[in-house]
């Protein structure tokens, strides 16, 4: 049977430790600065649905009470304990991911800005009688940043100038749609 815990916290770099605690059934923090999550025996067969709740409870402070409630579901139908304790998201181990989740965000956001300017140069690029110099200079052009609509996880937006400051620790945005000019 698969380990679906396991292979969830591999992905998402986190390291798993199994326990036979009489109480303590989850708990989550930092051992040798790794991020470690500890969790009872009966987490070993766990569906992929509480594997992920398990690690998103950890991970993702925006989904922290769902999750809650999915875990201790799956302690009430998998456990004889009657008195147990899952211990809440340690304030570092959330913040660690939210960092990340907003680097692959912002990397994702600008691969995506990059395929947006070739597709558009691609769509209407015209004829360049296999000149390769005109060919290179017409696919390289510059585009100019006229405003940044930022969406955040309830979907209120909000408009941003290009020299605004975005500050990625503190900014609650889901979504960022960046508008430009082509010269």
């Amino acid at each position: 049977m698969v380990d679906n815990l396991k292979v969830k916290c591999e992905q998402m770099d986190i390291k798993l430790r199994y326990n036979y605690n009489k109480r303590k059934l989850l708990s989550a923090g930092f051992k040798n600065e790794q991020p470690i999550i500890r969790a009872h025996r009966i987490f070993r067969r766990a569906s992929a649905d509480v594997a992920s709740a398990v690690v998103a409870y950890y991970t993702k402070k925006s989904a922290v009470k769902k999750n809650y409630k999915s875990i201790i579901n799956y302690i009430e139908k998998n456990s004889q304990v009657n008195e147990y304790k899952v211990f809440p998201p340690d304030d570092a181990m959330l913040e660690l991911y939210i960092k990340k989740d907003q680097v692959t965000s912002v990397k994702s956001g600008q691969a995506a800005i990059q395929d947006a300017i070739s597709a558009s140069d691609t769509m209407d690029t015209p004829k360049t009688n296999g000149d390769a110099a005109a060919a290179v200079e017409m696919q390289m052009k510059e585009a100019q940043v006229m405003y940044i609509l930022r969406t955040d996880f309830w979907g209120n937006e909000s408009s941003l100038k290009p020299e605004d400051y975005i500050n990625d620790a503190s900014d609650d945005f889901i979504q960022l749609d960046i508008v430009i000019e082509r010269r």
